[in-house]
């Protein structure tokens, strides 16, 4: 029988998947649909998970996944953690699975960075959060409660208030923005009235949203002020969690690596440096080579020599 690892890091645009060996040895990579378990997500994402896992294991027989690490967004509570552990327990191939570990997507990308303390990761991609960890093992998390309750700076608020302003700028309640042209191309309709039925009939999903975060990004850096002052608020929102972090943890003068992650995040990172460089000069920004779907990895291969899985749960480790 052939023995594999499988390692998930799940977002609320897209899901890496990774089988290897258990020496961790890459036999094939997937990337599917979201996987993010909040605002009522857990169903599609659910969804997303058994065709994502379908397309990896097709090729398989004989096999056992001696561990699968599914890493993401939106396991903030026990009910999060436990709901989202036995849905996809119900979808996945349990009698070939020996253990099934559901994870927050900010422990994997902390892992992921190595073991290099004081150390933070910033995610930014259609939610945001940031989570920490100083030299004495203290952990602090921030922000990552989805759209109604946190996630300012994410790309989902940047496409939220992108939409606005376009209307805004339509029907003069705001300046003129090339949002509005921006917006009505992107949903291919003529006119802004036209775009409600886009919107709403059906409500498309937050990573549609998120969609417009990058477009207005580069309006930005074409001069577009309206862009460039939505741009500026998601990285004023970014810092903010940046230094409650740094406040909780006390790393005060100190150096520390910050890893950032998310593609939200990782587009405009220019901007994003300048303005930390000025607030927490302390900051050593760290580009990883490779994603948090090894953070998954390398979780799964601590759980097989023995680990136990508390240590992976940002849930108890934060409070």
């Amino acid at each position: 029988m052939n023995q594999y690892l499988v390692a998930i890091d799940g977002g609320g645009t897209k899901t890496e998947y990774l089988l290897t060996d258990l020496e961790g040895k890459t036999i094939k990579s997937v990337t599917h649909g979201p996987t993010n378990v909040t605002a009522g997500l857990l169903g599609q994402a659910a969804y997303n998970l058994r065709e994502g896992m379908r397309v990896l294991l097709e090729d398989l027989e004989d096999y056992r996944l001696e561990a699968v690490v599914i890493a993401t967004a939106g396991v903030d509570t026990a009910k999060d953690q436990a709901s989202a552990r036995q849905v996809f327990a119900e979808l996945l191939p349990m009698e070939n699975i020996g253990q099934l570990v559901v994870i927050n997507d900010a422990m994997a990308a902390m892992v992921n960075a190595g073991d290099q303390r004081p150390a933070m990761v910033l995610i930014g991609g259609t939610g945001v959060s940031c989570v920490g960890q100083n030299q004495a093992g203290a952990w602090c998390k921030v922000s990552g409660l989805d759209y109604l309750l946190a996630d300012e700076g994410s790309g989902y608020d940047a496409g939220r208030l992108a939409l606005r302003a376009a209307v805004q700028s339509a029907d003069g309640r705001g300046p003129k923005s090339k949002l509005e042209v921006a917006v009505l191309q992107h949903f291919e309709v003529e006119d802004i009235y036209a775009l409600k039925d886009e919107i709403y009939s059906p409500l498309i999903g937050k990573e549609q949203v998120a969609s417009l975060a990058i477009e207005t990004l580069q309006l930005a850096r074409e001069g577009d002020q309206v862009a460039h002052s939505i741009i500026d608020y998601c990285i004023k929102q970014q810092l903010l969690c940046v230094t409650t972090v740094c406040q909780e943890l006390e790393f005060g003068e100190s150096e520390f690596q910050l890893i950032p992650t998310g593609s939200f995040l990782l587009n405009l990172l220019p901007e994003f440096e300048a303005q930390l460089a000025v607030q927490v000069p302390q900051a050593k920004v760290v580009r990883l080579e490779t994603t948090p779907v090894y953070g998954s990895l390398a979780i799964a291969q601590k759980i097989l020599q023995g680990a136990q899985i508390e240590e992976f749960d940002l849930r108890q480790l934060t409070k």
